[in-house]
């Protein structure tokens, strides 16, 4: 067994992380493993660190070299307070391997404030489980000038049924465009709890947020804005939503995306939506409704009559 220095090729070709949809970025590979005990740790294959915060640290990742930092199947972490994990490397991936169960896992516990910030751009996170063991724990990433933050093939998900919960998944900074590029693609995030709120919590302007392929199951919760939720009055620019599922008990315009700046743009394209609002709702709100919406499908409880709010979307309960 190699330590995998510069990633994993065969015959001279990269397979890591390119087969997990990630750009080849040319750095060293760094290994995690909370189980590992065979004496000191140096981030290499067979000996790696048993924990993010301690790679991060270690002087053997680097801003913008294009390093990948492989979480090994059964990883276990908790995220105990908003400085538990600091990244604040730019550049960077973060990969955990493994399927199903063995996919790595990082639980929040012992306060709503428990979060993982991000404060540098262009960091990648993948195939990892976030799972909350707090009640109301206020987002699982907090980003401070973290443009291009990118989620792929993660899961978030309460370790009960009740009384634990995110709030929300993604909360950006006040600073307008600090967080442009947010990417969040292939995620899957269930919640039984009816705090659960946005998987975007935005508090600035913000241009470019991708929301694709995701499965959004909210279905006691209430709250609308379960794709974005905009402050008030701050544009969202240039938005694509796209071929995301969601279910929601929401009874209120705004399902998808919720704000107030008539002056946002977008894309919301071949959406499925399960919604409790009877009114036959927007997907979207704000002072108009600015976003061109395409070819998206919404169903209500049984029975129910719905309409059609805007071309391109389609209500049915059959």
């Amino acid at each position: 067994m190699t330590n995998f220095p510069n990633g994993v090729a065969s015959f001279g070709m990269p397979l890591m992380p390119a087969l997990m949809g990630l750009p080849l970025g040319g750095g060293k590979a760094i290994w995690v493993h909370s189980s590992y005990a065979g004496g000191a740790s140096n981030g290499d294959f067979d000996r790696p660190f048993t924990a993010l915060e301690t790679a991060l640290n270690s002087g053997k990742v680097r801003a913008s070299r294009g390093d990948v930092i492989y979480i090994k199947s059964g990883h276990a972490e908790s995220v105990a307070s908003a400085t538990a994990i600091n990244i604040d490397l730019a550049g960077i991936s973060i990969v955990g391997l493994g399927v199903g169960t063995q996919r790595p896992t990082f639980t929040f516990t012992t306060a709503t404030t428990s979060t993982i910030p991000v404060t540098v751009a262009d960091v990648v996170i993948a195939n990892i489980v976030f799972s909350a063991n707090f009640d109301s724990v206020a987002a699982a990433f907090t980003l401070t000038a973290a443009a291009n933050f990118t989620l792929l093939n993660c899961e978030f998900k309460d370790t009960s049924v009740t009384d634990v919960s995110f709030v929300n998944i993604v909360d950006t900074s006040t600073t307008d465009n600090a967080a442009d590029g947010l990417t969040i693609r292939g995620c899957k995030w269930r919640s039984e709890d009816d705090a659960s709120g946005s998987l975007v919590k935005s508090d600035a302007a913000l241009e470019g947020l991708v929301v694709a392929e995701c499965y959004l199951d909210h279905s006691v919760s209430t709250v609308a804005g379960v794709v974005v939720t905009q402050a008030a009055d701050k544009q969202l620019t240039n938005a694509l939503v796209d071929r995301n599922f969601v279910r929601t008990a929401a009874s209120v315009v705004g399902t998808l995306v919720l704000g107030t700046c008539a002056t946002s743009t977008g894309f919301l394209s071949r959406n499925a939506v399960q919604s409790l609002d009877v009114a036959g709702g927007s997907l979207a709100a704000a002072v108009t409704t600015p976003f061109t919406l395409v070819q998206n499908w919404v169903s209500g409880a049984l029975a129910e009559p719905r309409a059609i709010d805007s071309i391109g979307t389609i209500f049915n309960d059959a």
